[in-house]
């Protein structure tokens, strides 16, 4: 029988693959960050016939990988209190919509880039529990969310129910979809008494062209950008030159352009309107 003292454990690339604090049961954590152990060959060499080399090498990755499966699936979790929580808010907010209004028609066959599809509360949800699992997601309070081309509004409320943001900035740049996140965000405070709170001490809306306003002090930008130009996606990387190195970017289907900005994942997801791409990039050069 194989035993444990006949294997050796060599760290690799510093994989913390369980930790117990705080009072939790324990979870997996920190990706990349502190500790890992991968299975190699035994010590002892009359059992290297009976386990060639790539049985350890796959047991090395299928270890590795099923803790990344479940860091996944833990970081994520914690945000589904707040996606419930938006489910009951949405009726208080969006009580009536006129479908050809949201989505613009009267427009979007002049400009493709005014195109609307909301992202389903699922892929936000899955974005933010990666973004905590490459603990690159701001302190509660502490740091702010962009959305560039909020539509109605309700991917910021989403963000502001999932998570305690120090503020949550919608921007429009069609009057109409602008105005009904207003009126939404007007029924939220004068109905605070009877409905459910938002996490996020500030929300607000603008409506604007994001190539016309400036942009700093945001760690997390949202860009629902299937519909976008590459010319649009070309001046908003422009714009997005002021943020800080280390600010993440949610984009849907198309990324933002240049070497500035790193793919740091890519998956496909299903959509209201269809598939799509959602990918993370991190700003790595000022």
């Amino acid at each position: 029988m194989l035993k444990k003292k006949d294997l050796q454990f060599v760290p690799v690339h510093h994989l913390v693959l369980w930790k117990r604090a705080n009072g939790e049961h324990g979870r997996t954590s920190n990706v990349s960050r502190e500790y890992s152990f991968s299975v190699s060959k035994p010590t002892d060499p009359s059992l290297h016939t009976a386990f060639p080399s790539f049985f350890f090498h796959r047991l090395s990755f299928t270890f590795m990988e099923t803790a990344i499966r479940i860091e996944g699936a833990s970081r994520s979790s914690k945000f589904q209190d707040g996606l419930a929580l938006y489910s009951r808010l949405e009726p208080c907010l969006y009580p009536s919509l006129n479908p050809a209004l949201v989505l613009g028609h009267d427009i979007s066959h002049h400009c493709p880039s005014l195109m609307y599809g909301e992202l389903s509360g699922e892929t936000l949800v899955k974005a933010l529990g990666l973004i905590d699992e490459l603990e690159a997601l701001p302190r509660e309070g502490e740091g702010s969310l962009i959305d560039i081309g909020s539509g109605i509004g309700k991917q910021i409320f989403t963000a502001a129910c999932v998570y305690a943001w120090k503020r949550c900035i919608g921007v429009e740049i069609y009057e109409k979809r602008a105005k009904l996140a207003e009126q939404a965000l007007q029924r939220w405070k004068s109905k605070q008494s009877s409905i459910p709170m938002l996490r996020t001490r500030v929300v607000d809306f603008a409506c604007d062209d994001i190539v016309e306003i400036e942009m700093e002090g945001f760690q997390v930008i949202l860009l629902v950008s299937a519909a976008f130009t590459d010319t649009l996606m070309r001046s908003i990387a422009k714009v997005l030159d002021s943020q800080a190195v280390g600010t993440l970017a949610i984009c849907i289907t198309k990324a933002l352009p240049g070497p500035k900005w790193e793919v740091v994942h890519k998956s496909e997801r299903e959509e209201p309107w269809g598939r799509a791409w959602l990918i993370i990039q991190k700003k790595i050069l000022a």
